[in-house]
This record gives C-alpha cells, sequence and structure tokens, in this order.
C-alpha cells in the first residue's frame, strides 16, 4: 500500500454490476490499486454521452488522466437488473429511469443476438443469456464512445467482455459473438 500512497496507477477500468455478490478483485485475482471500479445496477453505459455525469466522469478520469490500457464490462448471473428488464419492459422509480439504458440490449436479446445463441448452446437460462448479451452492447456501447473510441482507434484502450457465474465462481470472457466458457 505504500506505493498507492500519493497516487494510483491502475490499468484497467473494471464497470460491473452494483451486485453485492460480486468482488472485483477476488473474481480477477487483482489487488489494491490494479482496477478503477465503476459500479451500477445493470453494469450499464448510457448510450448517450454526457447523459449520465457519474459514468462519463468516470471513462473520462480513467481514460484521460489514469491512462488505463483496457476497459472491462463484468456482468454476472441471476442479475436483478436483467430480471427486471426481462419481466418488465418498463420499470418505473429510478430503477426504471436507469434500466433505459438497457432497452438496447433486451431488443439484441430478442431478436437473436449471437451472444445469447452462443450462451445458449452453454446451457444458460434466458436471464443469464440476456446478462451476456448485455455485456456485448455495453461492449459496443463503448466502442462507439467518443472518448473511448477515439483512445481505441489511438491504440491507447482494448474493450473487453467478461461474465462471473455465481454457481461455479467461473469467469468467461464475453465477445460480440458469444461467451467462452472454460473446459
Amino acid at each position: 500500500m505504500a506505493g498507492l500512497v500519493d497516487r494510483q496507477d491502475p490499468d484497467t477500468l473494471f464497470l460491473t454490476c452494483a451486485d453485492s455478490r460480486l468482488v472485483p478483485n477476488v473474481i480477477t485475482s487483482s489487488g489494491p490499486g490494479d482496477l478503477f471500479t465503476v459500479r451500477n445496477v445493470g453494469n450499464l453505459v448510457p448510450t448517450e454521452p454526457h447523459t449520465d455525469p457519474s459514468v462519463e466522469a468516470a471513462l473520462e478520469f480513467a481514460v484521460e488522466h489514469l491512462g488505463v490500457s483496457s476497459i472491462v464490462v463484468c456482468g454476472h448471473s441471476s442479475c436483478g437488473a436483467m430480471t427486471g428488464l426481462l419481466a418488465d419492459d418498463e420499470p418505473v422509480g429510478a430503477v426504471g429511469a436507469w434500466l433505459r439504458n438497457a432497452r438496447g440490449s433486451l431488443a439484441a436479446f430478442r431478436s437473436g443476438h449471437p451472444a445469447a445463441r452462443s450462451a445458449a448452446d452453454a446451457g444458460f437460462g434466458e436471464i443469464d443469456q440476456l446478462a451476456i448479451v448485455n455485456v456485448a452492447v455495453q461492449m459496443q456501447t463503448l466502442q462507439r464512445h467518443p472518448l473511448v473510441g477515439r483512445a481505441i482507434a489511438d491504440g491507447r484502450v482494448l474493450v473487453a467482455g467478461m461474465f462471473f457465474d455465481i454457481p461455479t465462481a467461473r469467469v468467461m470472457d464475453v465477445t460480440a459473438t458469444g461467451v467462452t466458457v472454460a473446459v
């Protein structure tokens, strides 16, 4: 910790769900100072830049000031946000307003997104399939984000996705087309 007293130097912005069952440093085997972590309900990135100052500020700070080399979106099994989204297209209240940022994920899931098919083939149920699609869609949203897009084009940042399966404690890679389950 002595090296972290005056500054931080993480190499990854880790965007994950606020679910209390996820402990980012445990599931990534990382230590103090390794991850700049952003947590919100459903691990979402608003599709319109500047509509959520918290996520926007974290992206700007991580990319421009900390110089992270990767941004990882991490979803998980049995996600309450995905459960609510799947159960009701128009949830109400503050949660409902926030989950509007996941409409694209739900639409992609319902239209047969390849990540959903991959997750189904791997034996995941409907909610987990949606959670995996959500990771893929959030990765795409990040890639289209002006600040992140420039950093990707400059070769400064890589965007990746992962899925944490709570019952098995397995971490899986998520791409635009699917999930890779370790054998």
